[in-house]
């Protein structure tokens, strides 16, 4: 009996300690996150789960000697700071190894490819790496580890606590190219940023990834002989790069209504547009939203949306005024777009709005905001 009750109480001490095998979880998912190792997670788990079992177990028991406890304590401790940060650093250290041997046989490729010009190589290149690229673009149940990751630890508002390392990591330039360029999966966002980082560290050129507003795609730019070039290999530039000042004209030719699309360009994690970059007509919208007596504006909130063209994002940019009510927006001409401003708070509701059509001059629009039923 006294054995059934020691078992019954090391079971109940166990179910007790259901949080650390939710922490353990958490800390040891970007292993699972990028390689898919879901058994060996498992089994890290279950030998996490065992160690501080004992430890604890021991503690709690008093099978120590006192000048021990402290010791156990650190120890559990250290345990948890082990768990939560070694996994971290074992897909980090590996993504930068690989990375490095990646890079390496591209700069062999590089210098077999029997090309005098920098943008034959650099083309070239882009097209080896599309070449090994699996899309999952529509594909369902699709695996995307490197977005599997970004999604669940550097994204999150817990990331940067709990993910730290991988945190900074991905917000570096080019960790997200790095761990994309070796899975060699993913869709356009994943295929640039690889590329991005490809062509930087192999050749030692400028790139950027840009990506559309008013259509849900992302593509990578290469600076050479003095030019910005779209190599957009897996849309539409897949048969030879444009440069970036004939893009416009280029994809109206190449797809009307495609371009159509296209309300702004812009570099990713910048807020500038490169609209002109690009070669399409761009204009200003300047909106003053109407004063009332005692109104502040810090708390309203300007949705630009674009009207009349087929995107599939509509949303094209959404900010604040400032003091004065007062903001702007840099975007495509001969496009229509809907102004919407909206102030909310504890008891009242204020909006307004007010459509355009944008020609190729400054547009000046007066917003006025109007209480509406809570």
């Amino acid at each position: 009996m006294d054995v059934l009750k020691e078992i019954k109480g090391i079971l109940v001490f166990a179910l007790k300690q259901f949080p650390l095998l939710v922490f353990v979880l958490f800390a040891i998912y970007p292993v699972w996150a990028y390689y898919g190792e879901f058994y060996g997670m498992i089994l890290l788990v279950i030998i996490t789960y065992f160690l501080y079992f004992i430890l604890f177990y021991l503690h709690q028991k008093n099978l120590l000697f006192k000048r021990d406890h402290i010791l156990i304590n650190m120890g559990i401790i250290l345990l948890f700071a082990v768990v939560l940060i070694v996994p971290q650093l074992f897909v980090i250290n590996t993504i930068e190894c690989e990375a490095q041997d990646a890079i390496d046989e591209y700069s062999l490729l590089a210098d077999e490819i029997f090309k005098d010009d920098t943008l034959g190589i650099c083309w070239s290149l882009t097209g080896a790496y599309r070449g090994d690229y699996s899309s999952g673009f529509h594909v369902k149940d699709s695996v995307i580890p490197a977005r599997n990751l970004a999604e669940f630890c550097v994204k999150p508002f817990y990331a940067p606590f709990i993910y730290y390392f991988i945190h900074e990591f991905y917000n570096e330039d080019y960790g997200y190219g790095k761990a994309a360029l070796l899975t060699r999966t993913g869709n356009c966002g994943e295929f640039s940023q690889a590329v991005v980082y490809m062509i930087n560290a192999t050749m030692g050129l400028p790139t950027r990834s840009v990506h559309f507003k008013g259509h849900d795609h992302e593509f990578p730019e290469v600076f050479v002989n003095d030019d910005w070039y779209v190599f957009d290999r897996t849309f539409k530039t897949t048969e030879f790069p444009v440069k970036s000042e004939d893009y416009a004209g280029y994809i109206e030719d190449k797809d009307e209504d495609f371009s159509k699309c296209i309300s702004d360009i812009k570099q990713v994690k910048s807020d500038i547009s490169l609209l002109d970059e690009h070669g399409f007509n761009t204009t200003t919208i300047e909106v003053q939203l109407a004063y009332w007596d005692n109104m502040t504006f810090g708390d309203v909130f300007i949705t630009l949306y674009v009207m009349d063209n087929n995107a599939t994002m509509p949303v094209l940019n959404r900010k604040h005024p400032d003091d004065n009510g007062h903001c702007n927006f840099s975007v495509r001409s001969d496009i229509r777009y809907l102004i919407f401003a909206e102030k909310s708070s504890l008891f009242s509701k204020y909006k307004g709005f007010k459509d355009l059509f944008a020609a190729n001059r400054t547009e000046f629009m007066n917003v006025s905001l109007y209480e509406v039923p809570c």
